[in-house]
């Protein structure tokens, strides 16, 4: 499919503050191992840590869940860091190699921050990529900015959900050749896009506690962190993760709702 044009891509962020309340995202992040059977004569070329053989998924959603990114087919037995990095997705969020529009002003305010996608612990903080506090010490800030970014990235989650419970065939092992199961995601997730523009009544809402549940029993999601030493985040995204939180927590960005969220201000550090 094709990558959104610079009016889509400023369609969807503008969405994604009136739907999640999360100014400035292009989109949420997420990668899944899809089950096949072991292909003949691949030894464990498809065999990942978890115990099966698989193809990997890669994808970006906007804010009603449509596939805007697509990157399927990667060996079960590889690295998920080093899918995401050597993937089309992961190289093309490089700064300046996406066409991305680089910087916009949050709502309300002068505020100027880079445009980001948000993704859960397994991908990196990166200047255009957004990840939640680790639990360590988390405080009531963080705690809030981990429970707004968590709205707008369970819009990924809810459409893997959804492809896993109206396709079947990937709630168990698919026995053909993987370039064909490459074949057959790509075309649910057009599939999928169709249904959602044409036939919306055929979905339930995409952020669905039944969808989040049935993405995370059908589909296998990475795991660990996808960061090593070349990767470490660097000061700037950490500056713009800061500075999404404060806006969070500022009368200006602050929700009733977000507070009864959080469950304590502080916790302790796990043993």
């Amino acid at each position: 499919m094709p990558p959104p044009d610079a009016e889509q891509r400023m369609n969807i962020a503008t969405d994604f503050y009136t739907r999640f309340n999360f100014p400035l995202c292009l989109g949420a992040i997420d990668g899944k191992h899809i089950r096949i059977k072991k292909p003949a004569s691949s030894g464990s070329l498809y065999y990942n840590y978890k115990g099966f053989f698989s193809i990997i998924l890669l994808a970006v959603t906007d804010s009603q869940g449509k596939f805007v990114v697509v990157d399927v087919g990667w060996c079960g037995s590889n690295n998920d860091s080093g899918v995401f990095h050597k993937s089309v997705l992961g190289q093309s969020l490089a700064p300046g190699t996406l066409n991305l529009p680089t910087e916009g002003t949050i709502p309300q305010t002068d505020i100027k921050l880079p445009f980001v996608f948000v993704a859960d612990d397994a991908f990196p903080l990166k200047d255009n990529i957004m990840k939640p506090f680790s639990h360590r010490q988390l405080t009531r800030e963080k705690e809030v900015f981990n429970n707004r970014l968590s709205r707008a990235r369970n819009v990924v989650e809810g459409s893997f959900g959804r492809v896993a419970m109206m396709w079947r065939l990937l709630q168990r092992p698919m026995d053909v050749q993987p370039n064909t199961a490459t074949d057959i995601v790509k075309a649910i997730t057009v599939l999928h896009n169709f249904i959602i523009i044409e036939e919306p009544n055929l979905v339930s809402p995409c952020n669905s506690a039944g969808e989040q549940l049935q993405a995370r029993n059908n589909l296998t999601g990475f795991q660990g962190s996808i960061t090593n030493g070349i990767n470490r985040s660097t000061n700037n995204a950490l500056r713009v993760r800061e500075v999404f939180m404060k806006y969070f927590t500022s009368p200006t960005g602050a929700f009733p709702w977000q507070n009864d969220q959080c469950v304590s201000v502080t916790r302790p550090t796990p043993d």
